[in-house]
Protein backbone atom coordinates (compact mmCIF):
# COMPACT_ATOMS: atom_id res chain seq x y z
CA UNK A 1 0.00 0.00 0.00
CA UNK A 2 1.44 3.39 -0.99
CA UNK A 3 2.16 5.80 1.83
CA UNK A 4 1.57 9.28 0.43
CA UNK A 5 2.46 12.34 2.42
CA UNK A 6 -0.25 14.94 1.80
CA UNK A 7 1.33 17.52 4.09
CA UNK A 8 3.21 20.54 2.77
CA UNK A 9 2.38 19.85 -0.89
CA UNK A 10 3.47 22.84 -3.00
CA UNK A 11 1.20 22.42 -6.03
CA UNK A 12 2.06 25.84 -7.42
CA UNK A 13 5.76 25.05 -7.91
CA UNK A 14 5.58 21.26 -8.33
CA UNK A 15 7.32 19.95 -11.46
CA UNK A 16 6.10 17.08 -13.60
CA UNK A 17 8.89 14.82 -12.30
CA UNK A 18 7.96 15.64 -8.70
CA UNK A 19 4.28 14.94 -9.42
CA UNK A 20 5.08 11.53 -10.91
CA UNK A 21 7.23 10.71 -7.88
CA UNK A 22 4.41 11.89 -5.56
CA UNK A 23 2.15 9.26 -7.16
CA UNK A 24 4.77 6.60 -6.29
CA UNK A 25 6.06 6.09 -9.83
CA UNK A 26 9.42 6.36 -11.52
CA UNK A 27 10.16 9.51 -13.49
CA UNK A 28 10.00 7.61 -16.81
CA UNK A 29 6.48 6.25 -16.15
CA UNK A 30 4.26 6.10 -19.23
CA UNK A 31 1.00 8.00 -19.61
CA UNK A 32 -0.88 4.71 -19.15
CA UNK A 33 0.93 4.01 -15.89
CA UNK A 34 0.15 7.53 -14.60
CA UNK A 35 -3.54 7.19 -15.50
CA UNK A 36 -3.77 3.75 -13.92
CA UNK A 37 -2.04 4.84 -10.70
CA UNK A 38 -4.28 7.91 -10.40
CA UNK A 39 -7.37 5.73 -10.85
CA UNK A 40 -6.20 3.32 -8.13
CA UNK A 41 -5.46 6.13 -5.68
CA UNK A 42 -8.71 8.00 -6.22
CA UNK A 43 -10.60 4.73 -5.74
CA UNK A 44 -8.93 4.45 -2.35
CA UNK A 45 -9.59 8.02 -1.15
CA UNK A 46 -12.92 8.93 -2.73
CA UNK A 47 -14.86 6.89 -0.17
CA UNK A 48 -13.54 9.13 2.60
CA UNK A 49 -16.15 11.90 2.77
CA UNK A 50 -14.52 13.74 5.64
CA UNK A 51 -13.02 17.20 5.00
CA UNK A 52 -9.56 15.62 5.17
CA UNK A 53 -10.55 12.94 2.66
CA UNK A 54 -11.97 15.50 0.24
CA UNK A 55 -8.77 17.53 0.54
CA UNK A 56 -6.66 14.47 -0.34
CA UNK A 57 -8.83 13.79 -3.41
CA UNK A 58 -8.43 17.40 -4.55
CA UNK A 59 -4.66 17.24 -4.10
CA UNK A 60 -4.47 13.96 -6.05
CA UNK A 61 -6.43 15.51 -8.91
CA UNK A 62 -4.12 18.54 -8.99
CA UNK A 63 -1.01 16.30 -8.89
CA UNK A 64 -2.37 14.13 -11.69
CA UNK A 65 -2.98 17.29 -13.76
CA UNK A 66 0.71 18.09 -13.39
CA UNK A 67 2.01 14.51 -13.84
CA UNK A 68 0.02 13.96 -17.02
CA UNK A 69 1.41 17.17 -18.51
CA UNK A 70 -1.99 18.76 -18.89
CA UNK A 71 -1.11 21.69 -16.64
CA UNK A 72 2.04 22.50 -18.63
CA UNK A 73 0.15 22.19 -21.92
CA UNK A 74 -2.51 24.53 -20.62
CA UNK A 75 0.05 27.08 -19.43
CA UNK A 76 1.89 26.93 -22.77
CA UNK A 77 -1.37 27.44 -24.66
CA UNK A 78 -2.28 30.39 -22.45
CA UNK A 79 1.15 31.97 -22.99
CA UNK A 80 0.88 31.46 -26.73
CA UNK A 81 -2.60 32.96 -26.71
CA UNK A 82 -1.48 35.98 -24.68
CA UNK A 83 1.32 36.66 -27.19
CA UNK A 84 -0.85 36.16 -30.28
CA UNK A 85 -2.04 39.24 -32.14
CA UNK A 86 -5.67 40.09 -31.41
CA UNK A 87 -8.25 41.61 -33.70
CA UNK A 88 -11.19 43.07 -31.78
CA UNK A 89 -10.38 40.78 -28.85
CA UNK A 90 -9.95 37.54 -30.86
CA UNK A 91 -6.99 35.85 -32.53
CA UNK A 92 -7.14 35.06 -36.24
CA UNK A 93 -7.72 31.38 -35.42
CA UNK A 94 -10.63 32.29 -33.13
CA UNK A 95 -12.16 34.46 -35.83
CA UNK A 96 -11.88 31.58 -38.33
CA UNK A 97 -13.67 29.21 -35.93
CA UNK A 98 -16.24 31.85 -35.04
CA UNK A 99 -17.11 32.47 -38.70
CA UNK A 100 -17.25 28.75 -39.49
CA UNK A 101 -19.83 28.10 -36.77
CA UNK A 102 -21.87 31.28 -36.89
CA UNK A 103 -21.90 32.58 -40.49
CA UNK A 104 -25.33 31.09 -41.22
CA UNK A 105 -26.87 32.99 -38.31
CA UNK A 106 -25.80 36.30 -39.82
CA UNK A 107 -27.07 35.20 -43.22
CA UNK A 108 -30.45 34.34 -41.68
CA UNK A 109 -30.54 37.67 -39.87
CA UNK A 110 -29.70 39.56 -43.07
CA UNK A 111 -32.43 37.76 -45.03
CA UNK A 112 -34.98 38.42 -42.27
CA UNK A 113 -33.96 42.07 -41.94
CA UNK A 114 -34.16 42.61 -45.70
CA UNK A 115 -37.59 40.93 -45.89
CA UNK A 116 -39.06 42.80 -42.95
CA UNK A 117 -37.34 46.05 -43.92
CA UNK A 118 -38.72 45.83 -47.43
CA UNK A 119 -42.24 45.33 -46.12
CA UNK A 120 -41.92 48.10 -43.53
CA UNK A 121 -40.64 50.43 -46.22
CA UNK A 122 -43.60 49.67 -48.49
CA UNK A 123 -46.07 49.98 -45.62
CA UNK A 124 -44.85 53.17 -43.95
CA UNK A 125 -42.41 55.09 -46.14
CA UNK A 126 -43.13 54.32 -49.77
CA UNK A 127 -46.41 55.43 -51.34
CA UNK A 128 -49.27 53.40 -49.87
CA UNK A 129 -49.49 49.82 -51.14
CA UNK A 130 -52.50 49.50 -53.42
CA UNK A 131 -52.20 45.76 -54.10
CA UNK A 132 -50.38 42.81 -52.60
CA UNK A 133 -49.73 39.20 -53.57
CA UNK A 134 -47.62 36.93 -51.33
CA UNK A 135 -46.42 33.38 -51.90
CA UNK A 136 -46.18 31.01 -48.92
CA UNK A 137 -45.21 27.44 -49.77
CA UNK A 138 -42.32 25.12 -50.44
CA UNK A 139 -41.31 26.47 -53.82
CA UNK A 140 -38.82 28.75 -55.50
CA UNK A 141 -40.40 32.02 -56.63
CA UNK A 142 -39.25 34.63 -59.12
CA UNK A 143 -41.32 37.67 -58.12
CA UNK A 144 -40.80 39.62 -61.35
CA UNK A 145 -43.77 38.02 -63.12
CA UNK A 146 -46.30 39.07 -60.48
CA UNK A 147 -44.73 42.52 -60.13
CA UNK A 148 -45.17 43.11 -63.84
CA UNK A 149 -48.66 41.63 -63.82
CA UNK A 150 -49.92 43.90 -61.03
CA UNK A 151 -48.32 46.99 -62.53
CA UNK A 152 -49.03 46.49 -66.23
CA UNK A 153 -52.05 44.18 -66.45
CA UNK A 154 -53.87 45.47 -63.36
CA UNK A 155 -52.59 49.09 -63.48
CA UNK A 156 -51.73 49.26 -59.79
CA UNK A 157 -49.29 52.07 -58.99
CA UNK A 158 -47.60 50.64 -55.91
CA UNK A 159 -47.92 46.83 -55.74
CA UNK A 160 -46.12 44.67 -53.22
CA UNK A 161 -45.03 41.10 -53.97
CA UNK A 162 -43.31 38.89 -51.39
CA UNK A 163 -42.56 35.22 -50.79
CA UNK A 164 -41.40 32.84 -48.07
CA UNK A 165 -40.28 29.23 -48.42
CA UNK A 166 -42.54 27.46 -45.90
CA UNK A 167 -41.87 23.76 -45.20
CA UNK A 168 -44.93 22.30 -43.47
CA UNK A 169 -45.62 19.49 -42.93
CA UNK A 170 -42.04 18.35 -43.36
CA UNK A 171 -42.65 14.67 -44.10
CA UNK A 172 -40.15 14.59 -46.97
CA UNK A 173 -37.11 15.67 -44.93
CA UNK A 174 -36.75 19.04 -46.59
CA UNK A 175 -34.49 21.82 -45.36
CA UNK A 176 -36.60 24.53 -43.81
CA UNK A 177 -35.86 28.20 -44.41
CA UNK A 178 -35.02 29.74 -41.04
CA UNK A 179 -37.62 32.16 -39.69
CA UNK A 180 -39.86 31.47 -42.70
CA UNK A 181 -42.99 31.39 -40.54
CA UNK A 182 -42.06 34.70 -38.89
CA UNK A 183 -41.49 36.18 -42.33
CA UNK A 184 -44.89 34.88 -43.47
CA UNK A 185 -46.60 36.38 -40.42
CA UNK A 186 -44.97 39.70 -41.21
CA UNK A 187 -46.28 39.57 -44.77
CA UNK A 188 -49.84 39.14 -43.54
CA UNK A 189 -49.52 42.57 -41.92
CA UNK A 190 -49.83 44.04 -45.41
CA UNK A 191 -53.35 42.51 -45.71
CA UNK A 192 -52.59 40.83 -49.05
CA UNK A 193 -55.21 40.53 -51.75
CA UNK A 194 -54.11 37.09 -52.85
CA UNK A 195 -51.97 34.39 -51.25
CA UNK A 196 -50.36 31.70 -53.38
CA UNK A 197 -49.49 28.42 -51.65
CA UNK A 198 -49.25 24.71 -52.44
CA UNK A 199 -51.52 21.77 -51.73
CA UNK A 200 -49.44 20.57 -48.75
CA UNK A 201 -49.26 23.97 -47.08
CA UNK A 202 -52.59 25.71 -47.64
CA UNK A 203 -54.64 23.80 -45.07
CA UNK A 204 -52.34 25.06 -42.32
CA UNK A 205 -53.54 28.55 -43.28
CA UNK A 206 -57.23 27.64 -42.99
CA UNK A 207 -57.77 30.44 -40.47
CA UNK A 208 -56.55 32.96 -43.04
CA UNK A 209 -58.70 31.77 -45.92
CA UNK A 210 -61.94 33.19 -47.32
CA UNK A 211 -64.71 30.83 -48.48
CA UNK A 212 -64.34 30.96 -52.26
CA UNK A 213 -67.60 29.20 -53.16
CA UNK A 214 -69.19 32.26 -54.80
CA UNK A 215 -65.92 33.27 -56.45
CA UNK A 216 -65.55 29.78 -57.90
CA UNK A 217 -68.91 30.27 -59.59
CA UNK A 218 -67.68 33.59 -61.03
CA UNK A 219 -64.69 31.76 -62.47
CA UNK A 220 -67.07 29.31 -64.13
CA UNK A 221 -68.98 32.21 -65.69
CA UNK A 222 -66.06 34.39 -66.77
CA UNK A 223 -63.37 31.89 -67.84
CA UNK A 224 -63.42 29.77 -70.96
CA UNK A 225 -64.42 26.14 -70.39
CA UNK A 226 -60.85 25.10 -71.19
CA UNK A 227 -59.39 27.51 -68.65
CA UNK A 228 -61.96 26.67 -65.97
CA UNK A 229 -61.25 22.95 -66.39
CA UNK A 230 -57.64 23.59 -65.26
CA UNK A 231 -58.82 24.82 -61.85
CA UNK A 232 -59.40 22.35 -59.01
CA UNK A 233 -61.22 23.45 -55.82
CA UNK A 234 -59.46 22.69 -52.53
CA UNK A 235 -61.67 22.04 -49.49
CA UNK A 236 -60.93 21.91 -45.77
CA UNK A 237 -63.11 21.79 -42.66
CA UNK A 238 -62.52 23.43 -39.32
CA UNK A 239 -62.21 19.98 -37.73
CA UNK A 240 -59.62 18.87 -40.31
CA UNK A 241 -57.58 22.04 -39.75
CA UNK A 242 -57.43 21.59 -35.97
CA UNK A 243 -56.48 17.93 -36.39
CA UNK A 244 -53.53 19.05 -38.54
CA UNK A 245 -52.52 21.59 -35.88
CA UNK A 246 -52.60 18.90 -33.16
CA UNK A 247 -50.56 16.52 -35.31
CA UNK A 248 -48.02 19.27 -36.07
CA UNK A 249 -47.62 20.18 -32.39
CA UNK A 250 -47.33 16.56 -31.24
CA UNK A 251 -44.71 15.72 -33.89
CA UNK A 252 -42.56 18.61 -32.68
CA UNK A 253 -43.37 18.11 -28.98
CA UNK A 254 -44.79 21.63 -28.74
CA UNK A 255 -47.19 22.85 -26.08
CA UNK A 256 -50.69 22.29 -27.43
CA UNK A 257 -52.73 25.36 -28.36
CA UNK A 258 -55.91 23.29 -28.72
CA UNK A 259 -58.69 23.57 -26.14
CA UNK A 260 -59.99 20.32 -24.65
CA UNK A 261 -63.56 19.34 -25.39
CA UNK A 262 -64.12 21.89 -28.18
CA UNK A 263 -66.21 20.58 -31.07
CA UNK A 264 -65.23 21.83 -34.52
CA UNK A 265 -67.35 21.85 -37.64
CA UNK A 266 -66.82 18.99 -40.06
CA UNK A 267 -68.43 20.96 -42.90
CA UNK A 268 -65.75 21.56 -45.56
CA UNK A 269 -65.45 24.96 -47.18
CA UNK A 270 -63.72 25.92 -50.42
CA UNK A 271 -60.50 27.57 -49.27
CA UNK A 272 -58.39 27.57 -52.44
CA UNK A 273 -58.22 27.10 -56.19
CA UNK A 274 -55.47 24.85 -57.48
CA UNK A 275 -53.72 24.65 -60.83
CA UNK A 276 -51.38 21.80 -61.79
CA UNK A 277 -50.34 22.78 -65.30
CA UNK A 278 -46.53 22.66 -65.07
CA UNK A 279 -46.03 24.99 -68.04
CA UNK A 280 -48.33 27.60 -66.50
CA UNK A 281 -46.59 27.31 -63.13
CA UNK A 282 -43.16 27.62 -64.71
CA UNK A 283 -44.24 30.62 -66.80
CA UNK A 284 -45.22 32.42 -63.58
CA UNK A 285 -41.75 31.94 -62.13
CA UNK A 286 -42.50 29.09 -59.68
CA UNK A 287 -40.66 25.82 -59.15
CA UNK A 288 -42.08 23.21 -56.75
CA UNK A 289 -39.44 22.04 -54.25
CA UNK A 290 -41.32 19.08 -52.77
CA UNK A 291 -39.30 16.18 -54.30
CA UNK A 292 -42.24 13.74 -54.45
CA UNK A 293 -44.92 16.18 -55.67
CA UNK A 294 -45.99 17.23 -59.12
CA UNK A 295 -45.94 21.02 -59.67
CA UNK A 296 -48.97 22.72 -58.11
CA UNK A 297 -50.08 26.14 -56.91
CA UNK A 298 -53.11 26.92 -54.74
CA UNK A 299 -54.57 30.45 -54.73
CA UNK A 300 -56.68 31.90 -51.93
CA UNK A 301 -58.00 35.28 -50.84
CA UNK A 302 -56.84 36.48 -47.42
CA UNK A 303 -59.81 36.89 -45.08
CA UNK A 304 -58.53 40.33 -44.03
CA UNK A 305 -57.65 41.46 -47.53
CA UNK A 306 -57.24 45.17 -48.12
CA UNK A 307 -59.94 45.11 -50.81
CA UNK A 308 -61.99 42.01 -51.58
CA UNK A 309 -63.19 43.31 -54.94
CA UNK A 310 -59.60 43.95 -56.04
CA UNK A 311 -58.66 40.48 -54.81
CA UNK A 312 -61.29 38.83 -57.03
CA UNK A 313 -60.29 40.99 -60.01
CA UNK A 314 -56.62 40.11 -59.55
CA UNK A 315 -57.36 36.38 -59.49
CA UNK A 316 -59.82 36.42 -62.40
CA UNK A 317 -57.45 38.49 -64.54
CA UNK A 318 -54.49 36.30 -63.63
CA UNK A 319 -56.41 33.12 -64.51
CA UNK A 320 -57.50 34.63 -67.85
CA UNK A 321 -53.88 35.52 -68.60
CA UNK A 322 -52.15 32.26 -67.68
CA UNK A 323 -54.74 29.50 -68.27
Amino acid sequence: MDNIDFTNVDLEHMTKAEAVKFLGLNEDASAFMIDDKFWQLTKRYRLDTSPEGKQKTEILSAVYDIASGKRDERIAAEEQYSKAKKYFGKTSAEWVNYVQYTWYKYLIAIVLIVTCGNLVYHMFFAPKIDSCVVSLGHFYVEDAYLDTFLAEDMNFENPYVGSSNIVVPNDQNQSAEAYAEISATTMFLSNPNVVISDERTIKYYYDNCTDLSSFYQKCREQLTPEAFAKITPVYCSEDEYHALVREYEEARELTSTEEDGVQYSEQPILIGLEIKDSKVIESMGYKTLWPNDEPNLVFFIYNQTMDYSDSENILITLFKKVL
